[in-house]
């Protein structure tokens, strides 16, 4: 462990040794109460909100003050924190489960639409997904791209994105995904309402048992759906996949 790291460290079990302090769980070990706390979680949370304001943080930096907020676990102090995180790049950063426990608890408190949440290439697998899973309907902006999820985290982002009515753009190239990966994909498309990118994305789909099974379901989707901008959209789907199977026995 190098001195920054051990640096983090110590900051985020100061941030826990303070929340226990200010909810008494400390008492018998100090000698005084600390006095004029009340204002201390909104004090920090001002704090953090200032950090993420108007600034372009550096990837460990921004995860550092995600742990620091969890650490604390005052419901106040990351509200306001919150409330200034409208975009999140980790790109490349390679994210533990711990780390998606931290994303998920600041962002929890969020009440606006997260503008972009980008984890391309951080190996967050699905235990990660499934942590954060309950935040992504929030999302605008989805970057998968580069972790491998298989088939059973591509399912699962399927059945998310159903009904989601937030998520506009989602990259999931080089994700695993294969045939079974798609299974739900068609209903997916069939009911989603603001999924507009996902289409860009099946040039990097190289798996063509994956791209039958999707034109497949696309073709029984497309004799049964009534017009509309969804059937519009299977449409170009299924089209771009005819040219992409083409081009692939060339």
């Amino acid at each position: 462990m190098d001195k920054l790291e051990g640096l983090q460290m110590f900051i985020r079990f100061f941030m826990r040794m303070l929340q226990a302090r200010l909810v008494g769980q400390l008492d018998g070990l100090v000698v005084s109460h600390i006095e004029q706390v009340d204002d201390l979680p909104a004090g920090l949370g001002v704090w953090f909100q200032d950090q993420f304001k108007d600034r372009k943080l550096e990837n460990q930096t921004t995860l550092n003050l995600l742990h620091c907020l969890m650490e604390f676990h005052m419901k106040e102090a990351a509200s306001i924190a919150a409330k200034e995180i409208k975009k999140l790049h980790l790109f490349k950063m390679k994210l533990s489960v711990v780390d998606c426990a931290a994303m998920h608890y600041v962002l929890q408190f969020s009440q606006h639409k997260q503008q972009e949440l980008n984890m391309g290439y951080s190996n967050i697998g699905n235990r990660g997904l499934n942590r954060l899973r309950p935040i992504l309907h929030r999302c605008e902006s989805f970057y998968m791209c580069g972790n491998d999820l298989g088939p059973e985290g591509v399912l699962e982002l399927w059945n998310d994105l159903e009904h989601n009515t937030t998520v506009e753009e989602l990259y999931l190239d080089i994700t695993g995904i294969t045939e079974r990966g798609t299974e739900s994909i068609v209903n997916c498309l069939g009911k989603n309402t603001s999924l507009k990118k996902l289409i860009d994305q099946m040039d990097l789909v190289k798996n063509a048992d994956a791209l039958q099974s999707v034109l497949r379901g696309l073709q029984v989707a497309g004799e049964q759906a009534e017009e509309g901008v969804n059937t519009d959209r299977t449409k170009v789907l299924q089209r771009k996949i005819v040219k992409l199977l083409k081009s692939s026995t060339r």
